[in-house]
Formats: C-alpha cells, sequence, structure tokens
C-alpha cells in the first residue's frame, strides 16, 4: 500500500498513535476536553486494563469468511492506530480496568452512537483501507447474572454476579467492511458469535436476558427466609429478634434494588438500540437501494428485540413488587425491633423502680437509726465514763467531797473501748462492701440480659 496516497490529517494521526486518541482524525467532533478525558483514563488504567504481548500482531476473525479457517494476523496499528473506533467505547471498559475492582462502574449504563451517511471528512475517505467514510458506529453495554461457581445451586443471592459486555459495532456503508469489538472478560460470548454472525446484536440481548428469573427466584427465597419468622409471630414476646437480622435485610434489599436498576438499565438499551436502527434506515442520507430491504430486516430485528424487552420489564417489574414487599416487611421487622426494645426497657424500668424503692426504705430506715445514733451517742458515752473507775466523786470512806482520778482504769478503757471500735468499723466497711458488690452482680445481670439497652450490641457479626 502507497502511503503517499493516504490523507495527510489520517498520516498524521497514524504517526501520533501513542497520544491516542488526542490525535483523531474526528477530534473535532469529539472536543479537545473530552479526548483529554479519556487519555487521562487510559494512562491511569494501562496497567489493569491492558495486557502487554511478546507479539505486535492481532488475531482477527474475518466473520464474512466461510472457510473452516477464518482467522488471520493483522498488524496491531492497524486495529488501534488507525481511528477503527470511537473514543467513546473506553466509557464502557472501565469497569474491567478498575484498580480496586470496584464493581461500582457496574452501575454505570449508556449507549452512544454516531452516524455520517454523508459528506464525510476528508481525512476518513481511505479507499486502500476499506474506508469510505460513510459509516455508522454504536457503542453500548449490556448486563446479565450468572453463578460465581457452576457447581453451586444458585439458592443464595450472595452465589451470584452481575456481569458486563461491552459491545462496539461499526459498519462502513460504502465498502460494505463492519467491525465488531466486544468487552467480554468471561468469555460468555464467545460461542454465541461464532454460531450466528448476522445476529449478534440479537444474541448478545438474548445473552442479557438470561440468569434474571433464577436470581430473582433466589432473591425471593432469602426474603421469605429472613422475614417469615417474624411475620408469623402472634406477639414481639414469642421470639427474640436481633440488630444482626436487619443488617441481613438491608443488604438484600440494596440487592433487590440494584437487580431492578440493572434490568432497567438493559431495558432501555435495547429499546435505544431499535431506536437507532429505526432511525438510521429512515434518514435521508441512507443508500435508497437497500433502504426497502433494510427496513424489513430492521423491522424483523426490532420484533426479536421488544420481545426480549418484554421479558426484561416482566423480571424488572417482579423484582420492583419484591422490592416493595421486601420494604414493608423491613419497616414491620423495624417495628417488632422497637417494640421488643420497649418490652425490654420496661421489664428494665419495673426492675429499676422495684430496687430504688427497697433502697428507699433501707436509706429511711438508715436515717432513723442514724439520728437514734446521734442522740444517745454523748450520753450514753458520758454515763460510760463516769460510771468507771477512773474519776470517782468519792473517797473509800465515802467521802464526797474527794475527787479521785485513775490511770490504770483509763488505759483500761481505752484498751476495751478502742479494739470494740475498730472491730465495730470493720465489720461496717465489711458490710458495705459486700452490699456494694452484690448491687455490681445485679447490673451486670441486667447488662447481659438486655445489652441493647445498655449500649453493648455487638456488631462484629456480618454476612
Amino acid at each position: 500500500m502507497n502511503l503517499q496516497s493516504l490523507d495527510s490529517d489520517f498520516l498524521d494521526s497514524h504517526a501520533s498513535f501513542e497520544k491516542y486518541p488526542r490525535k483523531l482524525v474526528l477530534k473535532d467532533v469529539y472536543g479537545a476536553s473530552r479526548l483529554r478525558s479519556v487519555r487521562n483514563r487510559l494512562q491511569d488504567r494501562q496497567a489493569n486494563l491492558f495486557v502487554e504481548e511478546d507479539s505486535t500482531l492481532l488475531a482477527v476473525k474475518d466473520i464474512h469468511s466461510t472457510q473452516a479457517g477464518f482467522w488471520e494476523v493483522w498488524p496491531l496499528e492497524k486495529i488501534q492506530y488507525a481511528d477503527l473506533f470511537s473514543p467513546n467505547f473506553f466509557d464502557f471498559l472501565d469497569v474491567y480496568g478498575s484498580p480496586t475492582a470496584d464493581d461500582r462502574e457496574l452501575r454505570f449504563n449508556g449507549f452512544k452512537s454516531e452516524i455520517c451517511l454523508s459528506n464525510p471528512a476528508p481525512g476518513a475517505i481511505l479507499p486502500d483501507l476499506g474506508r469510505s467514510g460513510r459509516c455508522f458506529q454504536l457503542s453500548y453495554n449490556l448486563k446479565t447474572v450468572a453463578l460465581k461457581d457452576k457447581s453451586s445451586t444458585g439458592t443464595v443471592p450472595s452465589s451470584w454476579k452481575i456481569r458486563q459486555a461491552a459491545i462496539h459495532h461499526q459498519f462502513d456503508v460504502g465498502s460494505g467492511t463492519e467491525l465488531w469489538i466486544y468487552g467480554d472478560p468471561h468469555g460468555s460470548m464467545k460461542d454465541r458469535i461464532a454460531e450466528i454472525v448476522l445476529n449478534i446484536h440479537i444474541q448478545a440481548a438474548r445473552w442479557s436476558t438470561e440468569g434474571w428469573r433464577q436470581y430473582i427466584l433466589s432473591l425471593e427465597d432469602t426474603v421469605e427466609r429472613l422475614t417469615s419468622h417474624f411475620i408469623l409471630m402472634k406477639s414481639s414476646r414469642e421470639s427474640r429478634l436481633e440488630t444482626d437480622d436487619l443488617f441481613r435485610v438491608q443488604e438484600c434489599e440494596d440487592k433487590i434494588n440494584e437487580c431492578v436498576m440493572t434490568l432497567e438499565s438493559v431495558a432501555n438499551n435495547l429499546e435505544a438500540l431499535i431506536n437507532f436502527y429505526t432511525e438510521l434506515v429512515e434518514d435521508e442520507s441512507f443508500p435508497a437501494s437497500e433502504k426497502r430491504t433494510c427496513k424489513l430486516s430492521v423491522n424483523k430485528f426490532a420484533k426479536q428485540i421488544g420481545e426480549l424487552i418484554y421479558d426484561i420489564n416482566m423480571q424488572a417489574r417482579r423484582a420492583t413488587v419484591l422490592a416493595k414487599i421486601k420494604a414493608d416487611r423491613k419497616a414491620m421487622f423495624i417495628q417488632l425491633l422497637q417494640a421488643q426494645a420497649a418490652s425490654r426497657a420496661e421489664q428494665l424500668s419495673t426492675t429499676m423502680w422495684r430496687q430504688a424503692e427497697r433502697t428507699s426504705y433501707e436509706a429511711i430506715a438508715m436515717r432513723v437509726i442514724t439520728v437514734i445514733t446521734l442522740l444517745y451517742l454523748p450520753p450514753t458515752f458520758v454515763s460510760t465514763l463516769f460510771s468507771t473507775d477512773i474519776v470517782k466523786y468519792q473517797g473509800e470512806n465515802g467521802d464526797a467531797g474527794q475527787d479521785l482520778f485513775s490511770s490504770l482504769a483509763l488505759e483500761r478503757f481505752l484498751e476495751v473501748s478502742l479494739p470494740l471500735m475498730l472491730l465495730t468499723l470493720a465489720v461496717a466497711f465489711g458490710w458495705m462492701w459486700y452490699e456494694r458488690s452484690n448491687g455490681k452482680k445485679k447490673v451486670s445481670m441486667l447488662e447481659l440480659e438486655h445489652p441493647d439497652l445498655f449500649g453493648k450490641v455487638s456488631m462484629s457479626d456480618s454476612w
């Protein structure tokens, strides 16, 4: 092929392939900021999104060939460096290149198309490469649900995984050449495309509708298993509800909402696919010689895709009803949990009230004893002191005018009184310690019996 015959814009783009997509021939169509954003994302995710091979050749399947060996090797630059596809396709590849393997990118949904059936840019007209410049291209993603392990029964929602397939299709109206690119890391679309080539969109649509019925059935079984035990309860006292059950209910509700959102996104993309081809054949620039035949094919295609959309919408409505049932039962569960907590709080309040009542009686008794003791302590001490031989107001002969003091009697009094006083204090403090320990044990038993009322609910268990 003579490179001199190619357009200069294309040659400049080809020479600057390392700056893809900032040097595209049609860079003005996308805008500099858009191309710069795509370029930055490609650089950030290069290590996870691309695989560096020793060979610079890429195996490409000729979908028009009818021979047994229909694989040929193309130079890699013929695919990547010749502006063969729109940078919009990379929006759907972010989920594969996430450095943290984050599934949040699975929530992204889109359908992007470009149509140029007349007045193509000079740099897009490359007859030697089979490119007339009059072409259309579309990029979109579809999602399905599949078992993580094929040996699993699929009765538990956690055994299922939502998966994406990114699809890019480009067709040159003038030369009749077409390009298909698939982002399908699990290879689930490979056999389908090998079987039927002309209905690739239909095969992709059918792939996106599979698995949802079984997945929603597993969600329904999970909802029934998590909520049936308190639905059948006659009162909140029949069974003890745990806050961990609420976490499981919430996680199941999140999965249901994710299912509804994914089903709606698939239905929207399939509807956009029908609208794209319907508007394409109605375009004034569409070849008149092929318009009638293409309309018939598009009508047949739209009917088949419409049936698949109906199935998807039916599953979406089923999941929506399940989400409503789940929300109602979750509200009921929360009310029962609150009623159970209120009942426990009532029991605890009753126990504490009885304890406080007994404590008040003991406090009254202690105040009475304290007052009486304080009233009788001084005269008791005085009478005890003066009844001893420490001080006498009469002599041995009965002389009342003589005062006598005995230090020995004082010593004997102190020797007896002080130990008795210390023994009394020890018994009093020991009794107080014993009662305080019993009170702490009672409080600990209440905390163990009602952990949610004392703020000691365990949050470590997850499902």
